[in-house]
């Protein structure tokens, strides 16, 4: 009787063992997407990844970021980030691993969220990023490599915002055609 639930307890074990990280990888798929999450008020909502404008406004957003050709100075604070995503609309990208671009004057830098103001303060093609410019990074640890710290980089800080002074109207135009009413 004892070595037949002893017998029952290995192969349970067994299945479990090999199970569980089978059923991780499909519990959540959202952590190997981008997300693109629109808060309006406090109220969060994730744009669908296989509607046919979720690629149209998200390159609209990374577009904004990039091409970006002004800031002014203003110093973030994660108060002031809280209080667009609950008293504003905006729209968040979130990506799953560092992204590296080259925004205004040829600076890079590695990046894992934008935050889009759309209406309110800062609606006038601000765009905050989550992460860090490449030069603070070497000068900080010359011998890190941007993938080794995540951390450091997932976090909106206080200089990272830039601005495109063309504005919002092709994202706005975009996110009407998905039927988002933007006050």
């Amino acid at each position: 009787m004892i070595k037949n639930v002893i017998h029952l307890l290995t192969i349970i074990m067994g299945m479990w063992i090999i199970g569980e990280p089978l059923m991780a990888a499909e519990k959540s798929p959202k952590y190997n997407e981008i997300q693109i999450i629109l808060y309006q008020k406090g109220k969060q909502n994730a744009l669908d990844s296989r509607s046919t404008y979720f690629q149209e406004v998200l390159q609209e957003c990374e577009r904004l970021f990039i091409t970006a050709d002004d800031t002014y100075l203003l110093v973030m604070s994660k108060e002031r980030i809280a209080k667009i995503k609950k008293k504003q609309t905006a729209l968040e990208v979130i990506y799953p691993e560092i992204q590296t671009g080259k925004i205004r004057n040829q600076l890079t830098v590695y990046f894992t969220k934008l935050l889009i103001p759309l209406t309110g303060r800062f609606s006038n093609g601000t765009v905050f990023f989550a992460g860090i410019h490449e030069y603070e990074l070497k000068r900080d640890n010359p011998d890190l490599l941007p993938e080794q710290n995540y951390n450091y980089i997932d976090q909106y800080r206080g200089f990272n915002f830039v601005r495109n002074t063309k504005g919002l109207i092709k994202l706005k135009e975009t996110l009407k055609k998905i039927s988002i009413k933007l006050d």
